[in-house]
């Protein structure tokens, strides 16, 4: 997965304790770059459109400039904690 990772195929949102406010020791979460190579390594299934629907939402989250995690919170999984830096003038 390393090398997939440095090669920008694959991203790795870190899992993010929202109430302890602190990263967790756990694999995180991977979302591909294209999901047209997740169809051809899966193959064709219909249905099950949410896993491609967050690989497309994680990558346009990168591009507009944000930090991206997964969250959990009290034992719930939490799909994107989306964080953006403001530097004041």
């Amino acid at each position: 997965m390393d090398l997939l990772e440095s090669g920008y195929l694959f991203y790795r949102a870190r899992q993010y304790d929202i109430r302890g406010r602190e990263y967790l020791r756990t694999n995180g979460k991977y979302f591909i770059i294209d999901t047209g190579l997740r169809r051809n390594a899966v193959g064709r299934k219909d249905g099950n459109y949410s896993n491609r629907l967050e690989d497309i939402v994680y990558v346009e989250l990168l591009r507009r400039g944000y930090t991206v995690d997964i969250g959990k919170l009290n034992g719930t999984e939490i799909d994107f904690v989306a964080r953006k830096l403001y530097i004041s003038k």
